[in-house]
């Protein structure tokens, strides 16, 4: 079933060769608030040697504050301009740089802790996303995706409110209108069960 958020942030894939066009002026977006990696570390671990699987990752406004907490990034982002600038803001880290979209890029069986995607999932065909890092994260791994929003938060958390029996939270700080809000949803995978904890199927 389509996520109605990621149906109503869906761009044409065209779309994305002009952010690789501009890929030396990414770094003017709006960071990520500090709480976002609070949320991050508290629930999912994050911390020195947490192994993150980075989704679009861009020129790096998230991948930077994962390696400031110690991770080592695994980072997929499929324009070409995108990925240079990411490895030369990122030089002497922790970081692998894959240029690849996310639907093609093969990995070991299980390698991750925890992946993440900051305002660029919507990017990723949601069935075939979603069962890739279901494959690709350990038992008990998290799956972080976030978007920045812009319009009344209190309807973001009505639209974006898991089912009643989920236990997936939902974090939507409140953040300065010059910025956005953001909202960030969490899921736990459990190997066994093959779906998230607590949550609906990873796809369906």
């Amino acid at each position: 079933m389509q996520d109605p958020a990621h149906e109503s942030l869906e761009r044409p894939p065209e779309l994305t060769r002009m952010f690789d066009r501009v890929a030396g002026d990414y770094e003017a977006r709006p960071d990520y608030p500090r709480r976002v990696f609070d949320v991050l570390v508290e629930r999912c671990g994050l911390g020195p040697g947490t192994r993150v699987l980075e989704i679009g990752a861009g020129s790096g406004q998230a991948t930077l504050p994962l390696l400031d907490r110690g991770a080592q990034v695994t980072a997929v982002e499929p324009g070409d301009a995108l990925a240079r600038r990411l490895v030369e803001r990122t030089s002497g880290r922790s970081i692998d740089v894959i240029v690849s979209v996310f639907e093609d890029v093969e990995f070991a069986e299980a390698p991750f802790d925890l992946a993440a995607s900051a305002t660029a999932f919507h990017w990723v065909d949601l069935a075939v996303g979603l069962e890739r890092c279901a494959r690709f994260l350990r038992d008990g791994g998290w799956l972080a995706l976030w978007w920045t929003f812009w319009g009344d938060p209190a309807e973001l958390v009505r639209r974006r409110s898991p089912p009643a029996k989920s236990t997936g939270p939902i974090e939507a700080p409140r953040t300065p209108p010059s910025t956005g809000t953001w909202a960030v949803t969490l899921r736990r995978w459990d190997r066994a069960m093959g779906r998230p904890r607590g949550g609906r199927p990873a796809a369906g």
